[in-house]
């Protein structure tokens, strides 16, 4: 028993708090630096982040103050295809933007996620 718990704290104290590199990825989402976030956003659509992982984030990033942000996180949601479905309300909210790029990358990302939306 002394001998379970031996290695159940030393497990803790060497593996708790420990970050992946998903937290880290998140961490620079929620950066407030808009080229960080960029950065993390350019990531996704170089393959390095799994849907499950980058579509909640990407989704809030759709309505950050940076066009560019807005923009390549619509961009990057369009890239995972139906894995991202769960954007498709927010890129219509896109549809509405003041940037007629953004709204653009909103348009072609809804058909790149669902060719049979409208």
């Amino acid at each position: 028993m002394r001998a379970i718990l031996i290695l159940c704290l030393a497990g803790c104290v060497c593996g708790c708090g420990t970050k992946t590199p998903d937290d880290a990825w998140i961490a620079q989402m929620r950066a407030k630096d808009a080229s960080v976030r960029l950065q993390a956003i350019w990531e996704v659509m170089e393959g390095k982040r799994a849907a499950d992982v980058a579509v909640p984030d990407l989704i809030m990033a759709l309505s950050d103050r940076n066009v560019s942000v807005r923009r390549s996180a619509a961009q990057a949601l369009g890239a995972f295809g139906a894995e991202a479905k769960l954007a498709i309300p927010h890129l219509v909210h896109l549809l509405q933007d003041k940037n007629p790029r953004v709204r653009k990358v909103a348009d072609m990302a809804i058909k790149r996620i669902d060719p049979h939306h409208f």
